[in-house]
């Protein structure tokens, strides 16, 4: 045995995490020292060397690491989104290429590599080579990917040109079909390596990787909505950051839970009078506000044509989607400040994003089509919308204050980008929402009623006790 031997071992067992290599590095060491001996090594072989690395690799996978890379996934995914909103980013054309290109390979790859990680963690069943194979070809499917899809635009780029004299078109342009063929192709062989490695049979391997093919190829579709359709990438990526959120909160539930055991709880006094007071100023809110916002719908789909109040229907329109939002603002105050009495304080400030979203977009209303306001209110009402869930939901996960920051400001543009920019449509789903509160809270009113009533008709037990012992 010599001290270079030594050496290179140890040079190798860094790639296993530091925390791994404290507990169990000693012990590994000596057995493949061990083994050197026995064989007459005098340095690692590859194998040894590639096997190191793999299982190095895979034990890197834990739950912290996969929550990084979900964030980084979930960040390169809404670039795309983000420059088109920064007109700046659009041209020159080679820059716009340049970031759609990065973002389509970094984002695929960034993605495969969240999936893996989850996915060894919690399946068992595939092995660190299968897994780190997969991933080699996946990332020459990112890259295939990401030359169609610069193909795709560039080839759209040329089509406009074509329109004058003199123009013609280049290969890659041409080409989009032939790198969207290699793109599905290493897709599906990096799909086939992890099936092949989940389905251990006892019959013949060959046998198992037809079997493994087929799936794989039954994915094909999926991977070429994904590679030229990235808007769908941030929700993908947001489910697995929700999915590894999840994942890190059960490393520090124990904990969690053993300081909550060890608070005394005390008994919540209940007040029927106040609880059903509630419940009336939310059925008598709920009613108002579906009356008034019926009417405020009607308003902007019609109003143009039964009032001379209006110039046109546009301008109908925006008054009536600025009086619904407004007019939904005191159900959404009272509904927060329930949901803060019931859950804590901390829907209060999703309360706060909610009805500054109300406000803005109603803003944005007013300031009516073309005015150069419009679109930051809107934008802006978006982000809040966004937020509204999204912190308070986070605030509820046992997590650092980094990590749930990163998590509050990931989950709010994702949901900013999806669904926040529908927040014009809001006052026409308002009235629905608002009959939808009135009869929940109509029957919780009848249930109180029904409750108190039948508390007034039956004596207790300490009545009953007296007028046995009164003469």
């Amino acid at each position: 045995m010599s001290a270079p031997l030594s050496t290179r071992f140890e040079r190798l067992l860094r790639w296993y995490p530091r925390a791994w290599r404290e507990e169990n590095g000693d012990y590994l060491l000596a057995v493949l020292l061990e083994d050197a001996v026995e064989h007459g090594k005098t340095k690692p072989t590859l194998a040894d060397a590639w096997s190191i690395r793999v299982h190095g690799l895979a034990a890197r996978a834990t739950p912290r690491a996969t929550l990084g890379v979900a964030v980084a996934a979930l960040i390169v995914s809404l670039i795309p989104m983000a420059t088109i909103f920064v007109s700046a980013l659009m041209e020159p054309t080679w820059l716009r290429l340049g970031i759609a290109g990065v973002q389509e390979f970094s984002g695929l790859l960034l993605l495969f590599l969240t999936v893996m990680m989850f996915g060894r963690r919690h399946g068992g069943k595939l092995t660190a080579p299968a897994a780190v194979s997969a991933l080699a070809l996946w990332v020459l499917h990112a890259a295939a990917a990401a030359c169609a899809r610069l193909s795709w635009s560039i080839g759209w780029e040329e089509a406009d040109d074509n329109l004058l004299p003199g123009a013609t078109s280049t290969w890659f342009g041409d080409s989009t079909s032939f790198w969207l063929a290699v793109a599905g192709a290493l897709g599906v062989a990096s799909l086939s390596v992890v099936f092949r490695g989940l389905l251990r049979r006892n019959g013949s391997g060959f046998e198992a990787w037809i079997l493994a093919g087929i799936i794989s190829s039954g994915c094909l579709v999926a991977l070429f909505i994904t590679s030229m359709m990235p808007s769908i990438m941030p929700l993908a990526a947001g489910t697995m950051l929700v999915l590894s959120v999840i994942d890190v909160s059960k490393e520090t539930a124990g904990a969690r839970r053993s300081q909550l055991a060890a608070r005394t709880v005390r008994p919540v006094q209940r007040r029927p009078a106040q609880r059903r007071a509630r419940f009336v100023i939310l059925l008598i809110l709920g009613v108002l506000t579906a009356l008034a916002g019926a009417f405020c719908a009607a308003l902007a789909i019609g109003g143009s044509s039964w009032s001379l109040a209006f110039r046109d229907s546009t301008h109908a329109m925006n008054v009536g989607l600025a009086l619904g939002c407004l007019v939904v603002i005191p159900l959404a105050a009272v509904g927060t400040w329930m949901l803060a009495h019931r859950f804590g304080t901390r829907w209060l400030v999703g309360g706060a994003f909610l009805v500054a979203a109300l406000l803005l977009e109603a803003g944005s209303q007013l300031a009516g089509a073309g005015h150069p306001a419009q679109e930051p209110l809107w934008m802006l009402a978006a982000l809040c919308i966004g937020a509204a869930p999204t912190i308070p939901l986070i605030a509820m996960i046992p997590a650092s204050k980094p990590v749930s920051a990163i998590l509050a400001v990931g989950g709010s543009l994702v949901l900013a980008l999806t669904v926040g920019l529908g927040v014009p449509g809001l006052p026409f789903i308002a009235p629905l929402a608002s009959v939808t509160v009135a009869c929940w809270a109509a029957v919780h009113v009848i249930v109180d009623a029904c409750r108190s009533r039948a508390d007034a008709r039956t004596p207790s037990a300490g009545a009953g006790l007296q007028l046995a012992e009164s003469p």
